[in-house]
Formats: structure tokens, C-alpha cells, sequence
């Protein structure tokens, strides 16, 4: 298990790594006062072992137009595989997250969209996949908050309070 491999000096790393991914290291370091060949060789060894997945920019979709957020659920036919469904569906980069649900629905996609029409011309183009067989949209009206690093701070911060209270 991948946590297994990540101790308490990683999770300060991290949690100020993923903030800003694009800070020097011995930025970094000073911050945390570290020497910089620590920093620089744990992220190392923790984007090897696939802890840090990618380091990406994250982009300002309203500057580009896609203003409309929006959810879509989608329901699989009952003699459908739900797991290749949902694999052939990532394959469409207009739907920036894929994920297999419990509940009423079987699938769930994430899409930002220019606006609505745009959102209707993609949930057509979905129901071209055969297995899918009902779709409903959640379109946000507002974003308060969209964050794309992990709590690491909180839970963290949880985790050592309550191992010293025992």
C-alpha cells in the first residue's frame, strides 16, 4: 500500500509541495527547514514510486470561455459491462473525470463546458455509446470552491493529535 511508504517528513513535503508544484526546492526547503537534497530527493523517489502522479498547471477555465460546470450521470444498460463503459468513456477528453457510483446511477463525469448548448451537443455525442442508457445533468450555478490538492494538513494534523492523546 502506497501509504505505507510516505512518513511524516513526506507528508510536510507534500502538503507544501501541492500548493505550489512550480517553487525552487531550496525555496522549498528553506520554508520547511530542510536541506534542499532532502526535498528534492523524496519527491523524487515519490514521483518514481507514483505517489506524486504528475506535476500540471492548473488553468483558468473561464479564461478560455468554458464557464459552465456541469455533472453528468449516466445510467449503464443492465447487460453492459459498468467498468468498460465507464474505461471507454475516459477515453473522451471533453469529460474530465470518470467515476463508477453507487446508487441510482452508474457512472458520473465531470465537464466544463463554453455553455449550455455545448453541454447538450456533448450529453448527445454520449448516448452514442450503446450501453448507456439514461443521462441527467447537474449543472453548477456557481463555483465556491474547486480544489485539486488533498486536505494532507488536516488530516494530518488529526492523525498526530490523536496518536498522542492514547
Amino acid at each position: 500500500m502506497v501509504q505505507n511508504k510516505i512518513d511524516e517528513l513526506d507528508m510536510l513535503i507534500l502538503a507544501e509541495y501541492q500548493r505550489d508544484a512550480g517553487v525552487a526546492y531550496n525555496a522549498l526547503a528553506e520554508k520547511l527547514g530542510l536541506p534542499t537534497s532532502t526535498v528534492f530527493s523524496r519527491i523524487k523517489r515519490m514521483s518514481e514510486a507514483g505517489i506524486i502522479k504528475k506535476i500540471v498547471p492548473i488553468i483558468d477555465s473561464a479564461a478560455f470561455g468554458f464557464t459552465t460546470t456541469a455533472w453528468i450521470r449516466m445510467g449503464v444498460d443492465l447487460k453492459g459491462d459498468c467498468c468498460k463503459v465507464a474505461e471507454k468513456l475516459a477515453e473522451n477528453p471533453k469529460l474530465l473525470e470518470v467515476h463508477e457510483v453507487a446508487g441510482d446511477w452508474d457512472i458520473l463525469a465531470k465537464v466544463k463546458a463554453r455553455n449550455n448548448l455545448e453541454l447538450h451537443d456533448l450529453t448527445k455525442e454520449l448516448y452514442k455509446v450503446p450501453e448507456v442508457t439514461r443521462i441527467s445533468s447537474l449543472i453548477g450555478l456557481k463555483t465556491v470552491k474547486e480544489s485539486y490538492g488533498l486536505p494532507i494538513d488536516e488530516y494530518h494534523v488529526e492523525r498526530v493529535g490523536s496518536e498522542t492523546e492514547e
